[in-house]
């Protein structure tokens, strides 16, 4: 794989991402288990469709803190050449 191509997955990931941080999304009252000053991993878990990752964007929105995410499930990361 060319970097080229891992750049651009990146930067298409980072704009939706950030799109959809723009977005307004309701409160969740779970929200406010989430930790992100502790040292141990979070782990959001629920069945399917029930909003864990509404709820991941509104706690990483609302935190103000830096971060960096990767959807390594793009498939530009696994292609054979």
């Amino acid at each position: 794989m060319d970097i080229s191509t891992i750049e651009t997955a990146l930067l298409e990931q980072k704009e939706e991402f950030y799109s959809k941080l723009k977005q307004e999304y309701c409160f969740r009252p779970e929200e406010e288990l989430v930790n992100l000053d502790s040292n141990l991993a979070q782990v959001v878990i629920g069945i399917r469709r029930s909003g864990k990752t509404t709820m991941c964007f509104n706690v990483i929105k609302k935190s103000g803190i830096n971060f960096a995410y990767i959807n390594f499930d793009d498939e530009r990361f696994y292609k054979a050449n």
